[in-house]
């Protein structure tokens, strides 16, 4: 599954990550070596919206690599990032989960589940391009469901 953002978009979550990592004071990781998420910008409410899961998912993965965060640390500390409903189901599935391309599959599952092709179409079919919207808009927004197509 892919996510479509514009140049502009990405440069501005990068530099949001690298101003976050620029302003943790020097104690922040203690002396055992433990990474975290702690100034991660993403946060997730359990909202079952497609692109909000992905966005997600981006932003903390994203975090988690330029941090170095292990995935041991990564699964310890994820409840950092969550919030009401998806605190709450965590809370239940933690201790089945082992690696962090697991928990993000479970995330992804959990609140995002796959539509049908058919139902995607539809999506795709009766939804006209409005006046008010702009064709870039629309062109994203239709890209968006293309990706979340599965390729059986």
């Amino acid at each position: 599954m892919t996510i479509q953002m514009s140049a502009e978009q990405f440069n501005e979550l990068i530099n949001g990550i690298r101003d976050v990592a620029r302003r943790r004071e020097a104690d922040l990781h203690p002396s055992s070596g433990t990474r975290h998420f702690s100034h991660c910008p993403a946060r997730f409410n359990g909202s079952r919206n497609a692109s909000s899961v992905e966005e997600f998912i981006t932003t903390a993965s994203l975090y988690k690599r330029l941090e170095k965060i292990s995935d041991e640390d990564a699964l310890e500390t994820l409840p950092i990032l969550l919030r009401e409903e998806a605190l709450t189901w965590w809370t239940g599935v933690r201790n089945s989960v082992n690696t962090w391309p697991a928990a993000v599959q479970l995330i992804r599952d959990a609140f995002a589940p796959r539509a049908p092709n058919h139902r995607l179409f539809k999506e795709i079919f009766n939804e006209p391009q409005g006046d008010e919207v702009s064709t870039d808009a629309y062109i994203t927004r239709q890209r968006e469901r293309l990706s979340r197509m599965s390729r059986q």
